[in-house]
C-alpha cells in the first residue's frame, strides 16, 4: 500500500515514514493481494488440502488497528499520535480509514477464494477509543468490510452464542444468528466489554476480534478449538 516497514526482533511493527497528515494518506495505495501477496494465496491453497478435515483460518489487521501502527510509527503504550488526529483532524483519519477498510474487505474475499472458511478481523488497538469513539472511528469500518464481504460470501450460521451486551454492537456491525459473526470487544467499553462465553480466562488478555464464518465446516469430535470457533 506504498507504507514502508519492517518488523523487528524485539520492538515489532516499525514504520519508517509515518502518516500524519492529508498529503500523506493521498500517497496510500489500494491493496491487491495478488500482486503484493502471493505466497498468502499459495500457503492458503496448500493447507486446505492437506488439512482437509480441519477448520482453516485466515485474519486480517481491522482498519482502525492498522492505522495506529501507521500514524504512530510502532506499538505504543498511549497512542497519543493517533488519537491527537482522531480528535484534531478527523477527517484525515476517516481517509486512511477508508482506505484500509476497502483493501481488508477484498483482502478476506482474496483469502476466502484461497481456502480460509473463516477469517478473524483483529482490531486490537481498538481498546483504547472510548465507546463512542469506537462507535465512530472503528465500528462503521467493520460494518462495511462484513457488507462487502457478504455480497461475494455470504457467511454461514453458528451456533456460538453472542454475549447480550454486545449484541446491539455486533448488529449494527453486520453479524446476526442467521448471517453470523462473532464480535468481542476487550476491556474499557464498560458493560459492552465482553468476551464470547468463557473461553477467555482474562479479558485483559482478549483483543477484540470478530471472526467471518465463509463456509460451512464439518467438525470431527475432538475439534473442541475448531467448534469454539477460534
Amino acid at each position: 500500500m506504498n507504507i514502508p516497514f519492517d518488523i523487528v526482533k524485539g520492538k515489532g511493527h516499525v514504520i519508517f515514514n509515518p502518516l500524519r497528515t492529508s498529503a500523506d494518506v493521498d500517497l496510500v495505495r489500494e491493496f491487491v493481494p495478488d500482486e503484493s501477496v502471493p505466497y498468502v494465496g499459495e500457503a492458503l491453497t496448500i493447507l486446505r488440502k492437506e488439512v482437509s478435515t480441519y477448520l482453516l483460518l485466515g485474519f486480517v489487521g481491522a482498519p482502525f488497528t492498522l492505522a495506529s501502527y501507521i500514524v504512530e510509527g510502532s506499538s505504543s503504550k498511549h497512542f497519543s499520535k493517533i488519537k491527537r488526529l482522531a480528535f484534531s483532524q478527523p477527517k484525515v483519519l476517516h481517509a486512511l480509514l477508508q482506505k484500509f477498510a476497502t483493501s481488508m474487505a477484498k483482502y478476506i474475499q482474496y483469502q476466502a477464494d484461497k481456502g480460509a472458511q473463516v477469517v478473524q478481523i483483529f482490531d486490537s488497538w481498538a481498546t483504547e477509543l472510548s465507546p463512542v469513539d469506537f462507535e465512530e472511528f472503528s465500528l462503521p469500518y467493520l460494518k462495511q468490510i462484513v457488507d462487502t464481504v457478504k455480497q461475494t460470501h455470504p457467511p454461514i450460521p453458528s451456533s456460538n452464542p453472542l454475549c447480550k451486551w454486545i449484541w446491539r454492537l455486533a448488529r449494527e456491525a453486520g453479524f446476526d444468528r442467521s448471517g453470523c459473526g462473532q464480535l468481542g470487544l476487550n476491556n474499557g467499553h464498560g458493560r459492552r466489554q465482553a468476551t464470547i462465553g468463557t473461553r477467555c480466562s482474562s479479558p485483559r488478555k482478549c483483543r477484540s476480534r470478530c471472526s467471518f464464518w465463509l463456509k460451512r465446516v464439518h467438525h470431527q469430535p475432538d475439534q473442541r478449538c475448531s467448534e469454539e470457533g477460534w
